[in-house]
C-alpha cells in the first residue's frame, strides 16, 4: 500500500518480499496513515533500516504514547 512512497528499489527485496525496500515499507507501515520517510533506507553489512514520521495536526510525531 506504500509502494509509491518508497525511495529505493532493491531487486533482492523485490524478489523476496514483493516491495522495493522492506525497511522503508515497514517504517511507513508502523508510522501509520500520513507517514513520510524521514530517512530513506540505509544499509550495513548485516542490516538495513529506514525512519518514517507521521504528521498529526501539522506536527511530525516521532513516537506516539498510547
Amino acid at each position: 500500500a506504500r509502494e509509491a512512497a518508497l525511495s529505493t528499489e532493491s531487486a533482492r527485496s523485490r524478489a523476496a518480499a514483493g516491495v522495493g525496500s522492506v525497511a522503508e515499507a515497514a517504517a511507513l507501515a508502523v508510522a501509520g496513515d500520513g507517514a513520510r520517510l524521514l530517512l530513506p533506507r540505509r544499509l550495513s553489512a548485516r542490516a538495513s533500516c529506514a525512519v518514517a514520521v507521521r504528521t498529526v495536526n501539522g506536527t511530525d510525531k516521532l513516537f506516539e504514547e498510547g
